[in-house]
């Protein structure tokens, strides 16, 4: 709990400080002290990580903002931001209530992107001193502004601290739109813009995990509303503002190019066309200026490091190293898995109608797991209700230009959506926009029931989807009724067998085949598999022995293999610390690139180039789960 305290209080005080910054009187308070958060934890993760390019950082960082809000606390109370008690807590409190219970459980196995890489490489940069480059986890060179926020509190183990950024993002999103909404359309308009983004199932999801869309979507969104906010009223402030949050999006993912440059295009078209303003195309190409400046950390830290400054995308124009077209077309076939319309021609065009509205009714296409037979996670949905309220309002809500140039912006953002990955994730900036449509209909009185009802329906359904399918679990052990490692036990196998992995490879460097959840280890690994990196290129090997030679140059010591996801007829193979495969699986295997690797591991552990130490899950009835070698 120190280090959820210590996050938090250090956020709160940057927060203050921002605030100070934000002292416009064309801003509701609420939207004010909501968007001071946002900044707050945009800038200071931006900054931790040109710091950690040089030095170690630690929980030390956090004395800046302890002592701001130490300051403010003591010599300036009257300026704090003051909020009646309202019933806008009945907004609040169940999302918070659910990602706080997820900030306070362990990650598990529903948190896939977060212990691959989301807490794992800044736990590996905590380990090496500084942000280093990571060759065998290529998101590792992914924008990581959000991500950095986690490193203090891991830096004293507190994942707990690391995950509650997210709950806290919640929280100023509702804020921010609460403000939004009333301001614009005043009345109950705040109401129906917070509840309508606070009952979406995908944002409560990701509050209270290390998943960074829940903040990219708010950074993203809101850039492209103040951008619309701009056209509309013409005060500057709001173009600078649209400039800081498109810059903090772009700096925690890659998509957030995408918004930057759609926001610019609409607002160059819509000067020219409609105010007759060239003037606007100077301005728009400003807000792409002062976003690529913001990431450009990243992208200069991509060039030097692989020669791509959007590593590892868009290969076949940029290159890089530690790449190759074979990675990049695995990459871009398990993109284009997600959704529907697709063909051997690329997608079918007709298909986009029900691609959009497919993340209301049919959430588990555009999310893992199996994601290819509709069998995704369904809090990873969109909703119904934010389909329909961005629908009605499109079509009879008021006519607001802000909401207007946001709606042209959708458009064009859906388009590049279904061409080029289908990820219901990748959508996260649509919600604040979709949701100033709920907003728009609050002084027509029988569209605001309608919305109403639809937001009511879908808060209840998200409450009760998300209670049953994560905080039913996770409250045991957030509450302390159960420990860290026994919910690890029941939910992550890997989790419950890393600390006898760490015990047997003490000392040596572990090479990962079939998992990527390192973050559990303690002992340096790297992820061996070849689809990740060029590290190991099992091509040029024809012998166990091959392979065996390069992991000894690269420092491995160990090999483990994850035999949970290999195919049945490749798991029963084990026996005695070996893989006995027969000579025709052999020969297929050394004929598909993809498979290898488990060709040559089998043949370094027949010939006794491997040494089994341990092995778990095995019984006399079915193989083991998964052995740890040790290389002689």
């Amino acid at each position: 709990m120190i280090g959820v305290v210590a996050a938090l209080a250090n956020i709160f005080g940057l927060s203050l400080f921002t605030h100070r910054f934000l002292n416009r009187e064309d801003l509701d308070p609420a939207e004010r002290f909501g968007l001071s958060i946002l900044i707050a934890m945009g800038v200071f993760g931006w900054l931790l990580f040109l710091l950690q390019l040089i030095m170690p950082i630690g929980v030390w960082v956090y004395a800046p903002g302890l002592a701001l809000l130490g300051f403010e606390l003591f010599q300036n109370r009257a300026q704090l931001p003051k909020f009646k008690s309202t019933p806008l807590s009945l907004v609040f409190a169940p999302g918070m209530l659910i990602g706080t219970v997820a900030a306070l459980a362990p990650a598990d196995v529903m948190e896939w992107d977060s212990l691959a890489y989301h807490l794992a490489v800044p736990k590996l940069w905590l380990e090496a001193g500084k942000a280093i480059y990571i060759p065998y986890i290529h998101h590792s060179n992914f924008p990581f502004a959000f991500e950095m926020l986690y490193s203090p509190a891991l830096s004293i183990g507190s994942e707990p601290g690391a995950k509650i950024h997210t709950v806290l993002a919640l929280f100023a999103g509702i804020l921010t739109l609460f403000g939004l909404g009333r301001r614009i359309f005043g009345g109950m308009a705040g109401w129906l813009t917070a509840a309508a983004f606070a009952c979406c199932p995908l944002i409560l999801w990701q509050a209270g995990t290390g998943y960074i869309d829940l903040p990219h979507g708010l950074y993203a969104g809101l850039g492209i509303v103040y951008a619309g906010h701009f056209l509309a009223r013409k005060l500057p402030g709001y173009l600078q503002l649209s400039g800081l949050m498109l810059g903090l999006a772009c700096s925690t993912k890659y998509t957030g190019l995408q918004f930057v440059f759609v926001a610019a295009l609409v607002l160059a078209v819509a000067g020219v066309l409609r105010d007759r303003n060239g003037k606007l195309i100077g301005k728009s190409i400003a807000v792409v200026v002062a976003s690529l400046v913001m990431m450009s950390p990243w992208l200069i830290r991509n060039v030097i490091n692989t020669g791509n400054p959007l590593y590892p995308f868009f290969y076949e124009r940029l290159g890089g190293r530690n790449w190759t077209q074979w990675h990049a077309d695995i990459y871009r076939n398990e993109q284009q898995t997600f959704g529907v319309g697709r063909t051997e021609n690329g997608r079918d065009k007709l298909a986009l109608g029900h691609a959009v509205l497919g993340l209301g009714y049919q959430p588990g296409r555009f999310i893992n797991p199996n994601q290819e037979q509709g069998g995704g996670f369904p809090m990873g949905a969109l909703g119904g209700a934010i389909l329909g309220v961005g629908i009605l309002g499109a079509l009879f809500g008021k006519p607001e230009r802000t909401v207007r140039f946001g709606l042209m912006c959708l458009l064009l953002i859906f388009l590049a959506w279904f061409v080029l990955s289908q990820q219901v994730r990748y959508m996260s900036a649509a919600i604040p926009i979709l949701a100033l449509c709920a907003g728009s209909m609050a002084d027509r009185r029988k569209l605001a029931i309608g919305a109403a009802v639809l937001v009511g329906a879908q808060s209840l359904y998200s409450w009760v989807l998300l209670y049953q399918t994560q905080t039913q679990r996770q409250l045991p052990v957030a509450l302390g009724a159960q420990s860290r490692d026994a919910f690890l036990a029941q939910t992550t196998p890997f989790a419950a067998i890393a600390h006898d992995i760490d015990t047997e490879a003490k000392g040596g460097k572990i090479a990962l085949y079939e998992e990527v959840f390192g973050y559990y280890l303690n002992v340096p690994y790297i992820w061996a598999n070849p689809g990740h990196s060029t590290l190991i290129d099992t091509t040029q090997m024809k012998t166990g022995a091959e392979l065996v030679a390069r992991l000894k140059e690269l420092g491995i010591t160990h090999v483990y293999l994850n035999m949970r996801l290999l195919a049945p007829v490749e798991r029963v193979s084990y026996a005695s610390g070996s893989l006995a495969f027969t000579p025709d699986q052999v020969d297929h295997m050394m004929q598909d690139r993809n498979r290898q690797w488990l060709a040559l591991l089998g043949d370094a552990s027949r010939q006794g180039l491997f040494t089994a130490v341990k092995d778990w899950g095995g019984t006399s009835q079915r193989p083991p789960g998964s052995v740890l070698w040790k290389i002689n």
